[in-house]
This record gives structure tokens, sequence and C-alpha cells, in this order.
């Protein structure tokens, strides 16, 4: 076997090739880890951004026009990362930070005005959903508002203005969502509080009796929405502005230079006009600007 060269060629051949793989899966094993780093560096951004892309798909339920692609979804958190704040310190945040506005401005041009405050509201639920401030029970019982048609108890006779639907409802809320015991017993016991809290002209920030002074606001709001319906709008906004932020509630007004920077030779603008409307003046403004004048051609009213 000394003797046999072709033997101890293959053997060597073998060794240097095992000692290659060896080299080679110590590579990859080190990639492996670095990409599980990375991948876990990023997955609170990867979880926020695949949460809110379910909003596109909620709108279309309020008016069939309200459609998005995919496509411009991953369009639009591409360019978030772009313009997001560089450097590794509050990263995921600053990626986060920036889509969500951006996310928001850009379905905003889109949106009818009634429809504004319905899509930040959504975009509330789903980042407290996630943070796991809320429920879906409590937000299903938020939107169907109670179905009881008895109440186990009276109305207490220290609420005389108390209506059969509200503590209808407010039985049905101490029932069946956990976090709310004891509301019926409490209402009676801190009638005083509660009434003054129904009075009120602001009983989102009121001081509220007991323990439900320390309930979380969306919890305020489901029982503002009972007692105080007509507060509910204005409670909406308060709870939008306190949980994501002002701006939430501010749509920005319409921008065609911003607009036409998130458009591309792929994605072109729509205009759909309602009668008297004419954005020429400012299309050809914006064509003078960006240097595309003599590329652009203004169509004939006979055209629009």
């Amino acid at each position: 076997m000394l003797d046999d060269e072709k033997l101890i060629d293959t053997l060597q051949n073998s060794k240097k090739e095992s000692e290659e793989i060896a080299e080679k899966m110590e590579k990859l094993e080190y990639f492996r880890t670095q990409f599980n780093t990375i991948r876990n560096f990023y997955k609170e951004v990867s979880k926020r951004i695949s949460n809110l892309y379910f909003i596109t798909l909620d709108l279309a339920n309020i008016e069939p026009t309200y459609q998005w692609s995919l496509e411009f979804y991953i369009n639009l958190f591409q360019r978030a990362i772009e313009k997001s704040i560089p450097g590794k310190e509050n990263r995921c945040k600053n990626i986060i930070d920036k889509f969500q506005i951006n996310f928001y401005e850009s379905l905003c041009r889109s949106l009818l005005n009634k429809d504004k405050l319905i899509y930040s509201f959504l975009i509330c639920l789903k980042i407290m959903l996630a943070e796991k401030k809320v429920t879906n029970k409590e937000i299903r019982f938020l939107m169907v508002n109670g179905t009881w048609s008895e109440a186990p108890q009276k109305i207490p006779e220290s609420l005389p203005w108390m209506l059969k639907k509200p503590w209808l409802t407010l039985c049905e809320l101490e029932k069946n969502i956990e976090g709310f015991e004891d509301l019926s017993s409490d209402c009676d016991k801190y009638a005083k509080e509660w009434t003054a809290i129904y009075d009120g002209t602001d009983p989102y920030h009121a001081k509220w009796p007991g323990k439900w002074n320390s309930i979380n606001r969306f919890r305020k709001l489901i029982i503002i929405r009972i007692i105080r319906p007509d507060f509910f709008t204005q409670a909406v906004q308060l709870l939008i502005s306190d949980e994501i932020g002002k701006q939430y509630i501010e749509p920005p007004p319409f921008n065609l230079e911003q607009t036409f920077e998130d458009s591309d030779c792929n994605t072109p603008l729509i205009f759909i006009l309602s009668p008297g409307a004419d954005p020429r003046l400012e299309i050809s403004t914006l064509a003078e600007k960006t240097g595309f004048c003599l590329l652009y051609t203004s169509p004939s009213p006979r055209d629009l």
C-alpha cells in the first residue's frame, strides 16, 4: 500500500478536500450566525410593517376604489429605509417611525375626507394590538357596542340619567370582557363621580372614580362610547394623538411636488377630477420647476 502512489495521492486529495469542506462549513456557520443576528435585530420592524399592510385591505371594505398593490407597499417600505435616520442606535424605531408617517400621508392623498379619521384609527388599533395594549375582543365590542336585550339588574336610582340601552351595554361589557368586573356596582357606588363624567365637557381627561381612573385609554374609550356617544369622535382623536402622535389626526394638505416624488416611470399619477377642478396650472408649474417643461404636453379641455 505504501508503494501505491495513486492511493497516496487520493488520500492526500481527500484530506485536502476534507479541510476545505471544514473551512467552508465554518464560514457558512459564521454567515448563518450573522444572518440570524441581523434578522433578529430587524424582527420588530418586520412585525410592525407586516401588520400595517392589512390596513390597505381593510380600507377596501369602506370604499371599493381604495386599492393599493403589494408592490406599492414594498416600494413605500424601501423609501422609508432609505430616508430614515441612519445609524445602528434606534435604527428599528427610526425605520418604523418613518414608514408609519409615510404610509399615513401617502394613503391620505387618496382618501375622502370622511374616511381619514377612520384610517388613522385603524393605524392606531393595529399598533396597539401589536403592543398588546388592546385585544381583538375589546375592539369587537367597541364596534358592535353590545347586543343584550335584558339586563341582570335594574338601573340604580342614583343614576337618573342612565338610559336602558347604555345600561344593558355596560352590564354586557362587565360580564363578557376581562378587566371590566364590578363596573355596574361601581356605577352605583360612585354615582356622583359618574354623573360628573356624564355632564362634563371632556370625559376623556376627567378624573374617573376608583380603579377606573387607572384603566388604559382604549377601555375608557369603550365606556365613553356607551355613556357619552356624542363625545366619541373627539375621544377617538384624543386616543390617536396620545398613542401614535398628533400628526395622525392632522391630514396633510395635498402637495403635488411630494406626490410626484413618490411616483416613478412605472407608477403614474392619475387625477380623478370633480366638476370645476383643473390641475393643469399646478402640473405646468411643477413641470417647469423640475425641468420637464419640454416634455410636458398640456391636455385640452376636450381631453379632460
